[in-house]
């Protein structure tokens, strides 16, 4: 995919708290089967 596809650097001039990953590469990382994850239940 290389970098320029997935990170999202932030506008000069601000003040961000990190980057963004793109829709494409979001997707492509849930739809791996070699991805790992785990549950989390949120209690609100």
């Amino acid at each position: 995919m290389g970098r320029e596809n997935y990170i999202r650097l932030p506008k000069p001039g601000t003040n961000p708290t990190g980057v963004e990953i793109t829709r494409d590469a979001l997707t492509r990382l849930v739809d791996d089967e070699g991805s790992s994850s785990i549950m989390i239940f949120w209690e609100t």
